[in-house]
């Protein structure tokens, strides 16, 4: 959530044209404040309203921490109606009368929606939203939408937010827990719909929890929607349901001409009847959606967890994604209305523990173009963290050359970078870009004498599995001497060799690690392997491991 100090706002008159002045009137819920405290006595307005309708082209609505209990409409000014401390304490509330803002008299980008938490607004067939927009409608408009907190509102299609013909930014807010209501059908989306020709940009946004009850798309629905860019958002945790055969899309659905461009999405744990990550059906003359380096994983649908593709989808293309299958369920499944060709798979790791990676009229694309289906080694997806590890195979094996390429990860991470230390700086497959590495670090270890060489295969990666357990530490970690593995959690070994580096007759073990750029420390410590086991072999009697260095 964003907060805004006050003293950004300080100028209340700025030259804007000839003749025109800027003017900044100040909203607080007592009555009384000014453009530098909102504790000032100065009269103001006691209501959003009131302040954008004496507002012109240019101004800025500056409002003070408070609860507003309005519907406002943005009547085509192009204005800035900005909260001074953020959505936590500054709230839009639309007594579920009507829509809770309105943008329907052909605003651009200059009409502004900054940081407030909009809440309890619904539109249905009896007010003058017709169904559209709960919390926010925009109709054949394209304001700027940005660090809102769009929850709990009503409505038959877009609950959070209506597009309807407009193409607005859609950035950096949290859309979550909207609800479908009155009505049964309609265009769907809980979160987000987007309704006729738009090339609306939909960016860096936590779209969660919204609910369908008998549509499509419960994060986001694009019905004929043009070109729009779904970029960087967290879509999770989203239904569709309600709908015979079933409800399609349960983070994203695309019918008619939705030719998406969908990039670095992180989209997991939605639900649908058919698609529970992405649905889309792609009409004749259509070029289908495009989704690069997106992780869709967990999403819950008994036909296509990840990604259900129909339609005349040949030119749909997927690169750099990940798609892990909810268990048991076919992560990819392709239908057969009217065109059996499937889209095109590049570079993508689709994998399923205990199904099929893909399903229906798609052929596996494992070892083609690319693609590979392997556990893509998250760092704990049941916790929601959905970063890779290292040793990831999607890590460095995707395509730097694939279209709409995001150039940041979800963390903000730029892309490309050398993920796995080998010099050569290679896009991960997925949401996320792991960091790169330092050059190999070489650790060597001093077998003490009465050490057995030969109880270490230096070409087995069995041994190198990292072990914590004792209160010893071993490289600043701690030692779990009775599954030895040797190195921090976090390295990925390179490979191990047998050199006398102290000049005591005796061969030492030298290990190669890549590790993270944070890299790791090294210092002398005894690691006693007594009665315990290094690369499934027995260690006898005093065998000790001693780190000596690091190079």
């Amino acid at each position: 959530m964003k907060t805004l100090p006050l003293s950004v706002c300080m100028s209340v008159v700025l030259a804007a044209s000839p003749g025109f002045a800027q003017v900044t009137r100040v909203v607080d819920d007592d009555a009384h404040g000014s453009p530098t405290s909102c504790d000032d006595s100065t009269p103001t307005f006691a209501t959003v309203a009131a302040a954008m309708s004496a507002a012109a082209d240019g101004d800025t609505v500056l409002v003070c921490p408070g609860t507003y209990v309005e519907n406002i409409d943005f009547k085509g000014k192009a204005i800035t109606v900005r909260s001074v401390a953020g959505p936590a304490v500054t709230v839009l509330d639309g007594n579920a009368a009507d829509s809770v803002v309105m943008f329907a008299s052909g605003e651009g980008p200059g009409s502004i929606l900054d940081g407030f938490t909009i809440r309890n607004g619904r539109s249905g067939f009896d007010t003058p939203g017709f169904g559209d927009g709960g919390g926010v409608r925009i109709a054949n408009a394209s304001p700027s939408i940005r660090g809102n907190v769009i929850v709990s509102n009503q409505a038959c299609s877009g609950a959070g937010i209506s597009i309807r013909f407009g193409s607005p930014a859609i950035e950096s807010n949290t859309i979550a827990d909207n609800l479908q209501t009155g009505c049964s059908g309609g265009t769907g989306g809980g979160g987000i719909a987007v309704v006729g020709n738009s090339t609306a940009v939909i960016r860096g946004n936590v779209i969660s929890h919204n609910v369908l009850t008998s549509a499509d798309g419960g994060g986001i629905a694009l019905f004929a929607a043009g070109s729009p860019t779904i970029a960087l958002n967290i879509i999770s945790g989203n239904t569709a349901s309600g709908l015979s055969p079933c409800a399609q899309g349960g983070g994203i659905s695309m019918v008619n001409q939705s030719d998406a461009t969908i990039a670095g999405n992180l989209i997991v744990g939605n639900r649908a009847g058919c698609g529970g990550g992405v649905y889309w059906l792609v009409p004749s003359g259509a070029r289908g959606p495009q989704l690069t380096n997106n992780t869709l994983a967990d999403n819950d649908s008994p036909v296509g967890s990840g990604v259900f593709a129909d339609g005349f989808d040949v030119a749909a293309l997927l690169t750099n994604n990940i798609v892990v299958a909810h268990a048991g369920q076919t992560a990819v499944f392709c239908g057969d209305f009217n065109d059996l060709n499937a889209p095109l798979f590049r570079f993508n790791n689709v994998w399923s523990a205990s199904g099929i990676p893909y399903g229906g009229t798609c052929a596996d694309q494992t070892g083609v173009s690319g693609n590979i289906s392997a556990d893509p080694l998250f760092v704990n997806s049941a916790a929601g963290d959905y970063h890779l590890l290292p040793n990831s195979p999607s890590v460095d094996v995707g395509d730097n050359g694939a279209g709409a390429l995001p150039a940041i990860d979800l963390d903000g991470d730029p892309r490309v970078l050398d993920g796995d230390g080998d010099g050569l700086a290679v896009v991960d497959m997925g949401a996320d870009e792991v960091a790169g590495v330092q050059a190999p670090l070489t650790v060597v270890v001093d077998v003490k004498p009465g050490s057995r060489r030969n109880t270490v295969n230096p070409r087995s990666k069995g041994m190198l599995a990292v072990a914590i357990l004792t209160t010893k530490t071993f490289d600043a970690m701690a030692v779990n001497a009775s599954t030895v593995r040797f190195g921090p959690a976090s390295a990925v070994p390179a490979r191990a060799r047998f050199r006398d580096v102290n000049a005591d007759g005796l061969p030492d073990l030298l290990l190669q690690f890549r590790v993270p750029t944070t890299g790791i420390a090294c210092g002398a410590t005894d690691v006693s392997l007594s009665g315990e086991t290094l690369d499934g072999r027995a260690i006898q009697g005093s065998d000790v491991l001693r780190t000596v260095g690091c190079r």
